[in-house]
């Protein structure tokens, strides 16, 4: 619990460093032979941290970046969405990705659009929530082990989503 604690104090810390006005990359070894890169671009709106275990699995976290490939050949970019964070990772043959965004359409909507988008990748719906402007929903193709979350919110005139899904690698 310490090293892990003492990884994120390294992180927070390379975060804090960067500069603004230029791209800065910074490299962390961990104890265990892991390694933590931590980049951001020119102006600072936008931070990559990639870590890489002793096994070679991987995670991502992205502000500021783009869709998730892992996530892309399940769930598609939502049109019109300002995307706030990514994070995307794999580990013992599966990929996993995560994104949020906020979109003027109502909660609904988007909902609807992934629904549409998963039963077109073959994925079958496995559970539907929806608590007033709180909405949820999940499919999974069992055969193939992927897997799809789409939870949304509307507050303040926005409905905010995170799309997570996970892959397995053939």
């Amino acid at each position: 619990m310490a090293k892990r604690m003492l990884l994120a104090a390294s992180v927070t810390a390379g975060l804090l460093l960067t500069g603004c006005g230029s791209k800065d990359e910074h490299s962390f070894k961990t104890d265990e032979g892991g390694e933590v890169k931590v980049a951001t671009d020119g102006d600072g709106e936008a931070a990559v941290i990639t870590t890489t275990a002793p096994d070679g699995s991987q995670s991502r976290i992205e502000t500021g970046g783009s869709w998730p490939t892992a996530l892309a050949a399940i769930a598609p970019a939502y049109p019109g969405a300002k995307l706030s964070t990514t994070m995307s990772g794999n580990r013992d043959g599966s990929d996993g990705a995560m994104a949020a965004f906020d979109t003027s359409d109502p909660p609904a909507k988007v909902i609807d659009f992934y629904k549409a988008r998963s039963a077109a990748a073959g994925l079958t719906g496995t559970m539907n929530m929806e608590s007033g402007e709180t909405r949820m929903f999940t499919a999974a193709d069992d055969k193939t082990g992927r897997t799809l979350s789409v939870q949304t919110s509307f507050q303040d005139g926005k409905t905010s989503a995170i799309v997570t899904g996970s892959t397995k690698k053939p």
